[in-house]
């Protein structure tokens, strides 16, 4: 029999991703041996998922681009130890390491996972050259949605047989396992287990998640919902300043601010849910999307990344225009008020997200993996 093939995943900036945990626990040991090297300051919880599950893992200290040729000639000696077949990048900064030293190191089959959108094009175009640069050292480039995929094609140039699109995973029974003491405490660790609608938001502090337009639109809601609140989760980011001068706006005890906890027990004590991204291609992916509707919670969308695939108006979602508080408040009264539309579209919901399957991207990523081998 056979030695599994060797397949090396170069990261940077991950603190913690179940698409990993779900790719080193799931994708057949007796095929494939994964390793890990993680570009990181410090260490993560991936690192010590890695560790403990017995899968080779290799911090390499990074917190700057001015540290990328030491790293790369690190990252060199590396690969040349672990001798993998294939090298699979995520991430910028992976990728121009990772992505250099597997070609210096002689590694034919060199994929990287693109993981942003047209971010680069509307508002670093100096990023561009990364981008440019990752496409032409991959043999293979994973698009995580069909967004995705059409920038590389259209605005990059991108050979479309170049792309295999795999689109992220996650396992929605961990919604089901989620207790109501598990609710009732995380609403109390946070101090909105007052009663009152609670409506939830989790995104960065990034103003292309439109954090202004759900904070005016809940602003609007709280003249019939006085006793509502907002709680935005993962409250950290480049715009932090600026979405927390828009909270002013707000009454103090109308809104909470959490910087991360338990996904799963943060959407199941929300009664809505809103995401609302200001133009179609922002996410590249956006797995709260996902997340929501197999929580079961009413939820309030604009359709970016994974959304332009399935979110239907009324059907399993709210669909809100880009950019407009009126239509997010009018989505707030109208779920919250009409159980009986929540309760068609939550059911939806929940059979649509099954299309997201860890499976289902397990098969992806073995197909990719196989098929990549064969060519050598």
């Amino acid at each position: 029999m056979s030695s599994p093939s060797r397949v090396l995943l170069v990261l940077s900036g991950v603190h913690k991703a179940l698409q990993f945990e779900y790719l080193a626990s799931h994708l057949p040991k007796d095929e494939f041996e994964l390793s890990f090297i993680l570009l990181n300051p410090e260490a993560t919880e991936l690192e010590s998922y890695l560790g403990q599950n017995g899968i080779q893992v290799i911090r390499v200290p990074y917190s700057s681009r001015r540290q990328i040729p030491w790293r790369v000639g690190k990252v060199i000696r590396l690969i040349k130890g672990i001798q993998p077949q294939i090298v699979h990048t995520h991430l910028v900064d992976a990728n121009l390491i990772g992505l250099t030293a597997a070609w210096t190191a002689g590694i034919k089959n060199r994929i990287h996972t693109r993981h942003h959108s047209d971010f680069h094009w509307a508002f670093h175009k100096h990023g561009l050259v990364y981008d440019f640069y990752s496409n032409r050292m991959s043999r293979k480039i994973v698009a995580v949605s069909p967004v995705v995929r059409d920038i590389l094609i259209k605005k990059e140039k991108v050979d479309p047989n170049k792309i295999i699109e795999i689109p992220h995973a996650f396992d929605a029974s961990e919604f089901d396992r989620v207790s109501i003491e598990n609710i009732s405490a995380i609403k109390k660790k946070y101090g909105y287990d007052q009663g009152g609608p609670v409506v939830g938001v989790i995104s960065r502090y990034v103003h292309l998640k439109g954090h202004r337009y759900i904070i005016s639109g809940f602003k609007s809601f709280l003249q019939k919902y006085p006793q509502a609140k907002l709680v935005l989760a993962n409250a950290h980011g480049p715009d932090r300043q600026s979405i927390q001068s828009e909270l002013k706006q707000l009454p103090a005890n109308n809104y909470v601010e959490i910087k991360y906890d338990n996904a799963h027990h943060l959407f199941k004590s929300f009664d809505l849910f809103v995401h609302v991204p200001i133009s179609p291609s922002v996410e590249a992916f956006g797995l709260v999307y996902l997340e929501a509707l197999a929580a079961g919670v009413p939820s309030i969308f604009t359709k970016s990344g994974v959304a332009n695939e399935f979110a239907r108006h009324q059907e399993n979602s709210w669909i809100v225009d880009y950019k407009n508080a009126e239509q997010i408040a009018q989505g707030l009264l109208e779920l919250y008020e009409n159980k009986e539309l929540c309760k068609k579209m939550t059911a939806q919901g929940r059979v649509d997200v099954q299309n997201y399957s860890i499976k289902a991207m397990i098969g992806r990523y073995r197909d990719l993996y196989r098929s990549m081998l064969k060519e050598n």
